[in-house]
């Protein structure tokens, strides 16, 4: 079977950084690459990244749109924040043939990621007003977004849940619309069989079970588990593989 793109696009966080406890190529992006004839990959995964900083590198980086395109959602309880002079920098994976250079992503320099509760532990009002129904409703508005503008870029890709389900209740006023028309979408999966979900209802452990439970990270078994399961069957109907 032969392609004509033998590139890919990689952005999320832990879940998709290259070799954080699996190998690139025994992860569930890496299976797909092989199973593409993908030879080159751009990996702009980095530990703790929210979705905010995912569409900042979508929005300023030089994305190539004509590369298959894979979005690992992050845990949504976290926030990009600019501290100016502290540092911050961020890498570009670059793999050929399963060798790893990196190189800074520009538009990261001085962006940095807080999870909710480090941010906000001071803020009581912040805390007290928080709804987690509510971040799910606007997180499902930005996924939404990204859906859209990578379809004006005819690209090829796909939106992937690596945390806990969405709720799904289409019965809220405030959440019921974006929910119903986020659920129809092909390319992305959201409500239910996500990375963390299938393996915990498969009984497979992350390999880091002890330091974070089912939140943490799979090594070959759960990638290969979360491949077969959910992320072919889902190329399989985008068509990737005529």
């Amino acid at each position: 079977m032969k392609f004509k793109e033998s590139r890919m696009v990689v952005l999320g966080d832990s879940y998709v950084t290259p070799n954080y406890l699996v190998d690139a190529r025994d992860s569930f992006w890496g299976l797909l690459a092989n199973d593409l004839n993908i030879t080159e990959i751009d990996n702009y995964a980095c530990n703790r990244f929210s979705l905010d900083s995912i569409i900042h590198i979508l929005l300023n980086e030089d994305i190539d749109f004509n590369r298959h395109i894979v979005i690992g959602i992050p845990p949504i309880m976290r926030e990009s924040i600019y501290i100016e002079n502290r540092g911050h920098r961020h890498p570009k994976h670059k793999i050929v043939d399963w060798e790893i250079t990196e190189h800074d992503v520009s538009s990261m320099e001085n962006v940095t990621n807080y999870h909710f509760h480090n941010r906000y532990n001071n803020d009581y009002e912040k805390v007290n007003l928080f709804s987690s129904e509510w971040h799910e409703v606007m997180t499902l508005e930005k996924i939404y977004l990204i859906y859209n503008y990578l379809k004006s870029k005819n690209a090829k890709f796909m939106i992937l849940n690596m945390s806990k389900p969405f709720q799904y209740q289409v019965l809220w006023p405030a959440g019921m619309n974006i929910i119903k028309q986020v659920a129809l979408l092909e390319e992305c999966n959201i409500f239910k069989d996500t990375y963390q979900s299938i393996n915990q209802d498969d009984g497979i452990k992350p390999v880091d079970f002890d330091t974070y439970d089912w939140m943490g990270h799979h090594g070959a078994e759960g990638n290969l588990n979360y491949y077969q399961k959910v992320v072919k069957p889902m190329v399989e109907k985008l068509g990737w593989f005529s």
